[in-house]
């Protein structure tokens, strides 16, 4: 394997790294450096004696950042490969019984005259039922996203009529949401059904970390971004906001501060982004709010 860094390796003069290398005492070496812009890096460095001491050494850097960032990929493909497998057999081993427990329970509550502390019980059945469907849904979502079918659409109608299919649930009620969308036409080749799953996942979230009453905004633009033209898609609210603490593992499966999250709506949304070609980056304040911003290739106006 690859030897840690020797501590404070830039102040290390190179002639004694080279007395190093020279000893076999370090060969190659990798660790993280904070580029002048503030980036992180992963750096690799190795240091090899020429055939005779004394004509020198060759000594090699090399970014490994996006290697590096290729492998944890790979990594991460494999672990879903083996967890879509798992999440075959749940889907059957669980989902067939609740779907029967559920219709069982529906039938009785219909057919029958009980008592309205038993028909209670009946509709906390039915409500719990659904929900555990819903959560085994999200993990095979998640274990096996479905391939994006692209088409082009305009951001503005699926934003707009996403919006407002959320807006008619009770979740949404003590809630405000703005809209700031571009006056003409904002035509993409996107996954309609996966846009509006995104979305929905994000206002979920932004209510869940609203008490009280509050505001969520929504905006569309086309700007300048780390890769030239870009779609932005901004979604802020004035929530409790994440902490620092959470904010680095986010995005990760099962990670949720909700007593009853399942730590998987962020982390489809993250899948759902990633088959887009897009990135997810977030800014958020304890006590003051969150925006999270979604970069897409830009659209096109017709």
């Amino acid at each position: 394997g690859i030897p840690p860094p020797p501590d404070a390796f830039g102040s290390i003069p190179l002639d004694e790294l080279c007395a190093r290398a020279s000893d076999r005492q370090l060969d190659r070496w990798e660790g993280s450096f904070t580029a002048q812009g503030g980036e992180s890096r992963i750096m690799g460095l190795s240091i090899s004696p020429l055939k005779e001491p004394e004509m020198g050494f060759v000594v090699i850097f090399q970014d490994l950042t996006e290697l590096r960032h290729l492998e944890e990929k790979l990594k991460k493909a494999e672990k879903l490969t083996a967890l879509g497998q798992m999440a075959a057999s749940i889907a059957h081993e669980v989902r067939n019984p609740l779907a029967s427990m559920s219709g069982s329970i529906q039938i009785l509550k219909d057919s029958l005259h009980v008592e309205d502390e038993n028909r209670k019980l009946m509709d906390i059945v039915l409500r719990e039922t659904g929900r555990l469907d819903y959560l085994v849904g999200d993990f095979l979502t998640y274990a096996r996203p479905p391939t994006p079918h692209f088409q082009d659409v305009d951001l503005r109608t699926i934003i707009e009529e996403t919006v407002r299919f959320f807006q008619s649930s009770p979740e949404s009620a003590s809630v405000d949401i703005d809209l700031d969308l571009p006056a003409g036409p904002a035509v993409l080749s996107v996954d309609s059904s996966q846009i509006r799953q995104i979305l929905i996942n994000l206002l979920k979230n932004s209510v869940d970390s609203i008490t009280g009453s509050g505001r969520i905004g929504i905006a569309l633009k086309r700007e300048e971004g780390k890769s030239g033209l870009e779609t932005i898609l901004l979604l802020s609210d004035d929530g409790s906001g994440i902490s620092e603490d959470i904010l680095p593992v986010l995005f990760e499966p099962f990670k949720t501060t909700k007593e009853r999250g399942s730590g998987l709506g962020l982390a489809i949304v993250y899948q759902l982004v990633e088959a887009h070609q897009g990135r997810i980056e977030v800014q958020s304040r304890e006590g003051v709010g969150t925006v999270i911003s979604i970069s897409l290739p830009p659209w096109r106006s017709e």
